[in-house]
């Protein structure tokens, strides 16, 4: 995390002292889709007259069922739990002169937080660790294996930002991630639901932003 906070003070500092002679466009907005698997997200954008904008984003997924793929820790489609909370920092690339306009945009960001999983048991689960080995700070209680840890991860986004009015902007795109940091508590060579990164990796982009002020 405190990787995190230093690329996030330099994106800011650096797209500020670029822009310091320009107009900037402060805006926030919040992804639709990922609501639906009771993940909640808040981004604010710095959006100066030149091409390169700086995003910052918090996000908390409380409870979801969603998995990342049909194997994960366990069985039980319908019996998977996750949680855990992330923050983002990176550079947007918008080939357009005015904020105002309707645009295209690709980027790019570092990304890292915390996850706590559980779900039942498959009878064959460990055969998805090294030498079939489950790791002892799994914790298994009846008939449930939990497991929690830190990730990090960078991902990519490309879509287009909608300008529906002067204050309010709709983004349509799609993001995926890469998990850098794999944690020992994570199952080996099987996606997870992580938050911020997705299932299977990829997050879809249906998020509403609205602009809150200039200089």
């Amino acid at each position: 995390m405190k990787l995190i906070l230093k690329l996030l003070a330099f994106v800011l500092l650096t797209n500020l002292s670029v822009s310091a002679q320009e107009k900037i466009v402060y805006a926030v907005g919040t992804n639709l889709p990922p609501i639906i698997g009771n993940t909640y997200t808040l981004n604010a954008e710095l959006i100066p007259q030149k091409n390169i904008t700086a995003n910052v984003e918090i996000g908390i997924m409380i409870d979801s069922k969603l998995q990342g793929s049909y194997t994960k820790i366990g069985t039980g489609r319908s019996n998977h739990i996750n949680s855990g909370q992330y923050l983002s920092a990176g550079l947007r690339y918008t080939p357009r002169k005015s904020s105002n306009q309707t645009y295209f945009f690709i980027g790019a960001k570092l990304l890292g937080g915390y996850f706590k999983q559980s779900a039942e048991m498959w009878e064959d689960f460990a055969s998805f660790f090294r030498d079939g080995t489950i790791p002892a700070d799994y914790e298994i209680k009846g008939d449930r294996v939990y497991s929690k840890g830190y990730f990090m991860g960078l991902a990519g986004d490309i879509g287009v930002n909608l300008r529906i009015t002067n204050r309010f902007h709709l983004e349509l795109g799609i993001q995926s991630g890469h998990n850098l940091f794999t944690s020992k508590r994570q199952v080996d060579n099987v996606y997870a639901y992580l938050p911020g990164i997705g299932a299977m990796n990829f997050v879809g982009i249906v998020r509403a932003k609205i602009v809150i002020g200039k200089n």
